[in-house]
């Protein structure tokens, strides 16, 4: 498992994010990408049902995707990061 920070411009990156829930057998979100770059402000809208909640869950970390990459300002979520060396980068 790579912890890694790439000091990119982005505090969001999605990239290829395949995820389903396994009671459903059915693909809930298919090979999403998503850019937020630092410093702006971003809205997910959609209908109810779309799959916002689910990204969401992706993106902190409390969903796994079943494939795809997440990184949030450099890092994967879900991963316990020595905070005092991540803000000194």
């Amino acid at each position: 498992m790579a912890l890694t920070n790439n000091s990119s411009s982005s505090a969001v990156d999605v990239e290829n994010l395949t995820f389903s829930y396994k009671r459903h057998g059915v693909i809930n979100l298919e090979s999403i990408n998503m850019h937020v770059p630092r410093g702006t402000i971003y809205g997910l809208l959609g209908p109810s049902g779309c799959g916002k909640t689910t990204l969401l869950r992706c993106i902190v970390g409390r969903l796994k995707p079943r494939c795809g990459n997440v990184n949030v300002f450099g890092y994967r979520p879900g991963i316990i990061i020595d905070c005092k060396h991540a803000l000194e980068t």
